[in-house]
């Protein structure tokens, strides 16, 4: 099960997550995607021995902005809190971290 509040998931671990992107450029308005961005997910320890390492690293397709977890990505990371963000890395080559620090939970199915 996936829940999702904000930039806060709550997952099960080695489920499936399939979660809708959106952007916005600095008006606040939705952000069209370019021919050559790229835009990515980061999943990263928490911990102090090795905060901000990246565990988990997916490209988001820009004709779906969806970002998809397989079971396979998950199944077997310790239980526990993480960090992810999303960046945008325009064809021009400006990087925009447009979600930063944010935090994914991974769960016993039975939670």
């Amino acid at each position: 099960m996936v829940k999702i509040n904000g930039n806060r998931i709550s997952m099960t671990r080695g489920d499936t997550m399939q979660a809708q992107v959106e952007i916005f450029d600095a008006s606040g308005d939705p952000y069209e995607v370019q021919e050559g961005d790229r835009i990515r997910f980061a999943m990263k320890s928490m911990n102090k021995d090795s905060c901000g390492q990246i565990l988990l690293y997916k490209e988001i397709p820009n004709s779906t902005l969806v970002v998809t977890l397989q079971p396979e990505d998950t199944e077997n990371l310790p239980l526990g809190e993480y960090g992810y963000d999303i960046e945008l890395t325009k064809a021009n080559g400006v990087v925009d971290t447009f979600i930063a620090e944010a935090k994914i939970e991974l769960r016993w199915e039975a939670d």
